[in-house]
């Protein structure tokens, strides 16, 4: 669901509902929080309370079901809480999306395009190269597009056939950092990586982006929570 809507706006287009764009600038506060999703008899969260400033770099783990996703779904306003209050920089908003946010799911979406295209998703008419080169180099892809005798117009096959787990992850990194998001979503985008890459590409990520920039990772990979300022531990509603 997420993947789908942040890819393509126009989704949000064809819907009845009146969501409106939010610029998050100072503070984001989840209080006293109740949420379920309508098939389920018993709340995922009940009176929860979170808050995150821009800029800060945060890690959220816990196991399989705890809500970790649902939790930042809420928080860039694809998921509604039943009751309890959602204020963004002093304000209480209801049907809202976060603007500028980039999502690197632990499954990428590829076409059966180039490279380029893949990172680039449409966004053609004003293409930017010297940021291009740089999201290429920030999620290490520079190795595969320098051996490819097509270089970034390597045609990668249908769902990324004909490049590795590893280097899909890296495309959709690049995808991301192209899109100049103010918000970082990162879900378990290392889960799929070795070690030394894991740390390469979670130190280019926190490194070299602005630090104006807020990265909010979900992982349960506890050997990267030293890139985080805070770490929150989703548990039985809490």
């Amino acid at each position: 669901l997420i993947s789908n809507l942040l890819l393509n706006e126009a989704n949000f287009k064809k819907t009845n509902l009146k969501i409106k764009k939010v610029k998050f600038d100072k503070k984001l506060i989840l209080e006293n929080i109740y949420f379920k999703y309508p098939n389920q008899k018993k709340n995922l969260f009940e009176d929860f309370n979170f808050q995150i400033s821009k800029g800060e770099r945060i890690g959220i783990i816990g196991s399989s079901g705890s809500g970790k996703t649902s939790l930042v779904n809420i928080l860039i306003g694809l998921l509604n809480p039943q009751n309890g209050k959602v204020i963004i920089d002093n304000i209480v908003h209801d049907k809202y999306i976060l603007e500028n946010v980039g999502y690197i799911p632990q499954e990428v979406f590829l076409i059966d395009d180039t490279i380029k295209n893949n990172i680039l998703c449409g966004e053609i008419e004003n293409f930017d190269q010297n940021l291009f080169d740089k999201c290429i180099k920030l999620a290490e892809l520079d190795e595969i597009v320098k051996t490819s005798p097509n270089k970034v117009d390597t045609m990668i096959g249908e769902r990324g056939l004909n490049i590795s787990v590893g280097q899909k992850q890296r495309v959709g990194i690049a995808r991301a950092i192209y899109s100049k998001p103010k918000i970082l979503l990162l879900d378990e985008v290392t889960s799929s990586l070795d070690n030394e890459i894991s740390k390469n590409i979670l130190d280019s990520i926190c490194n070299s982006l602005p630090n104006k920039v807020t990265i909010i990772a979900i992982t349960h990979d506890l050997k990267n929570i030293d890139y985080f300022q805070r770490i929150f531990e989703v548990k039985k509603g809490k």
